[in-house]
């Protein structure tokens, strides 16, 4: 019986961990998928940082916009900005595009990444403020 067990308890222990991991890769949280839109949409313009490039494109660190804008950067996002933007004393007119193939909730994790990323920035939103906000778009 304890050879049974010493060839067992290893088998055991690594399907523990390989259960604890997938737990884990599947329990991502909020942030980090938040982080994963930004990387792939948003970081070639508002740059790794948030800091934006001066004069092209706008800083979303350290930003009263997103400070100031909460739900309303939804439609912003999936729907691209078209006029002129101040922020941070500063005139923006390069136009933003959207990205339309966000889901409702992919739109809610960026923004709370953003509005937490490098440091808060105004109030967090909710995926229903979010789905109601984008539901209403002028496009």
């Amino acid at each position: 019986m304890k050879k049974a067990f010493y060839f067992i308890w290893p088998v055991l222990l690594i399907a523990a961990l390989f259960g604890i991991k997938a737990l884990m890769d599947g329990n991502q949280s909020d942030f980090e998928a938040g982080q994963q839109v930004y990387e792939v949409y948003c970081i070639n313009c508002h740059m790794e940082q948030g800091e934006g490039l001066r004069g092209l494109y706008p800083p979303v660190a350290s930003s009263d916009y997103v400070a100031d804008h909460g739900v309303e950067m939804a439609c912003g996002i999936v729907h691209g900005y078209q006029d002129s933007m101040l922020v941070n004393g500063v005139m923006y007119r390069q136009a933003m595009p959207g990205v339309e193939v966000l889901s409702d909730y992919e739109v809610t994790q960026v923004i709370n990444y953003i509005k937490t990323a490098w440091g808060p920035q105004g109030e967090l939103v909710e995926f229903e403020e979010v789905r109601a906000t984008l539901e209403t778009c002028e496009k």
